[in-house]
């Protein structure tokens, strides 16, 4: 009788990993955004509830630009 194939051991870990830094750049990108530079923003980049508006587009560049640095930042540590 043939068994179930095997998974790579290193799929599902490297995935979880992806996940971790994915939540922190967005938890660190938010916690920017609205505990730092919302209050200074002028009002047309000031996030409104439930709105597709430049704010949104603002906090979404400010989360990117966390994921990167906090990729180049493992990298240079040497991790993945």
């Amino acid at each position: 009788m043939r068994s179930a194939p095997r998974i790579r051991a290193g799929i599902g870990e490297a995935a979880g990993a992806r996940f971790l830094r994915a939540l922190a750049a967005i938890l660190a990108g938010n916690a920017l955004y609205f505990l730092v530079l919302w209050r200074w923003l002028p009002e047309g980049a000031r996030h409104r509830p439930l709105a597709l508006d430049a704010g949104l587009w603002v906090d979404f560049l400010l989360c990117a630009a966390t994921y990167s640095a906090l990729g180049a930042l493992l990298r240079r540590l040497g991790r993945r």
